[in-house]
């Protein structure tokens, strides 16, 4: 059922996402207005060529993307520690392991302060334990695991004594599935992952008897109270689409079981 539910997600997100509609509507307005001049299939490909080019210049003027991405962010703030926790685990998807693998080298994404927070955190506590958990969430790539790239980076530089890779993870679900039984030690553990992230990934541990202490990094919002129209197509639609895919995604979970609450809070 995990294989289903990872090869559905990931096709269903294919299809739902919005830049993806937007090309269908504005080719399928197309091919329609190609129809005899005045037929009612003309008029409609029309209506379809407006509608679309009318969604494009809405996205390119209106944070849309940050409307979703702030309550996401602000769930959880970062913690003040009083004393160290029983360990660090780290989320990936900062990386990108099919480049890294192709190159030789690491390559990261806008998500890359994932990565950074590790560094700084196994220089504050060198002596916890720590697990990066980091599959391959491509179904075209398989075999490119984020953890082998963050693995080959970190003993480049020497920083890999005590951290475990865990490489077998597909999606958040299985990150805390699959890191779980790699915690030998008791105690709530440093959870690090995006600001947007953070609720989903602590719904998923939560639900697996892991009580995490949320440690986001990385963010995308801009208070509401500072937000202005401003023309930034490829901006906006960059946020609009990882908003987006995050509340289908909490949704998705709640309703697989995945997380105990749709959208998980801290406690009191």
């Amino acid at each position: 059922m995990d294989t289903l539910f990872f090869f559905l997600s990931k096709l269903f997100w294919s299809l739902a996402r919005p830049d993806h509609l937007l090309l269908l509507c504005l080719t399928l307005g197309l091919w329609r207005s190609r129809a005899p001049l005045g037929g009612g299939v003309q008029r409609r490909g029309r209506g379809l060529l407006v509608g679309g080019v009318a969604v494009l210049w809405l996205l390119a003027v209106m944070p849309l993307g940050q409307l979703l991405l702030y309550p996401l962010e602000t769930r959880f703030s970062k913690p003040l520690l009083d004393e160290p926790p029983a360990g660090v685990i780290v989320l990936g998807g900062a990386e990108r392991a099919a480049a890294s693998q192709r190159w030789g080298s690491l390559q990261v994404n806008q998500h890359g302060e994932r990565i950074l927070a590790l560094l700084a955190l196994k220089e504050a506590y060198p002596q916890l334990p720590f697990i990066y958990t980091s599959g391959s969430g491509d179904p075209r790539e398989p075999g490119a695991r984020g953890a082998d790239a963050v693995e080959r980076y970190l003993d480049k530089i020497r920083r890999t004594e005590g951290v475990t890779f865990e490489r077998e993870s597909r999606n958040t679900y299985e990150n805390a599935r699959f890191s779980r039984p790699l915690a030998d030690t008791q105690g709530h553990w440093l959870l690090v992952t995006s600001a947007f992230h953070m609720p989903r990934a602590v719904g998923s541990f939560r639900q697996q008897g892991w009580q995490v202490i949320p440690y986001p990094v990385g963010y995308l919002s801009t208070p509401l109270n500072e937000l202005s129209w401003h023309f930034d197509l490829s901006g906006n639609l960059e946020d609009l689409l990882s908003g987006l895919h995050e509340w289908l995604g909490l949704f998705a979970y709640r309703l697989s079981g995945k997380t105990p609450t749709l959208f998980p809070k801290p406690y009191e």
